[in-house]
């Protein structure tokens, strides 16, 4: 009878260990196999062809289109925002 408070105790302390050597097996096979988001140079490209083509064509300013991914590439996203915008409106300019 005295064994079971303890019993019930390794139960759980079982399952812990299993889910904790779960989520770091699945940690670390993501890791294997690189499966990771956009990063800042993605978003940086993005984000400077969408702008381009949006002062192009006379669209205005709308830097919330491409945002939404994560953090690195929502920063290279407005980056290249920024960037590409006034380019575009300045060759818009040369071309009438």
């Amino acid at each position: 009878m005295e064994n079971q408070p303890y019993g019930s105790l390794i139960r759980i302390l079982i399952i812990l260990l299993a889910v904790f050597f779960v989520v770091i097996l699945t940690v670390a096979i993501a890791n294997l196999l690189a499966v990771k988001g956009p990063n800042y140079e993605q978003g940086y490209g993005t984000g400077y062809r969408i702008s381009y083509r949006a002062a192009f064509n006379g669209d205005f300013y709308d830097i919330k289109v491409g945002l939404g991914q994560n953090y690195s590439y929502n920063e290279g996203y407005r980056d290249g925002y920024d960037e590409g915008y006034p380019d575009g409106q300045s060759d818009q300019k040369s071309r009438h």
